[in-house]
């Protein structure tokens, strides 16, 4: 069930773009998280949970944020 309904939304994760790679990492780090906090049961308090994911927004909505260094073109060096 829940393979069926990650690749009904997110395919097999190939990126093609900068913006795409972003949305990845993001997507990626969110439900890292909240795998640590519900799957894991890892204590993570509402303060730093709250923290986490406007961070994550943050990222999503900053135009200029570029996880690749240089001119943000994809190369093997870069990846």
């Amino acid at each position: 069930f829940m393979k069926d309904w990650y690749q009904k939304r997110m395919g097999n994760f190939e990126v093609e773009t900068i913006e795409e790679h972003k949305h990845r990492v993001i997507y990626l780090a969110a439900e890292g998280a909240i795998f640590i906090r519900n799957m894991v049961g890892y204590p993570i308090n509402d303060v730093v949970w709250n923290d986490i994911f406007h961070d994550l927004e943050k990222m999503l909505n900053d135009e200029t944020s570029n996880l690749y260094p240089g001119d943000g073109t994809l190369s093997s060096t870069t990846i």
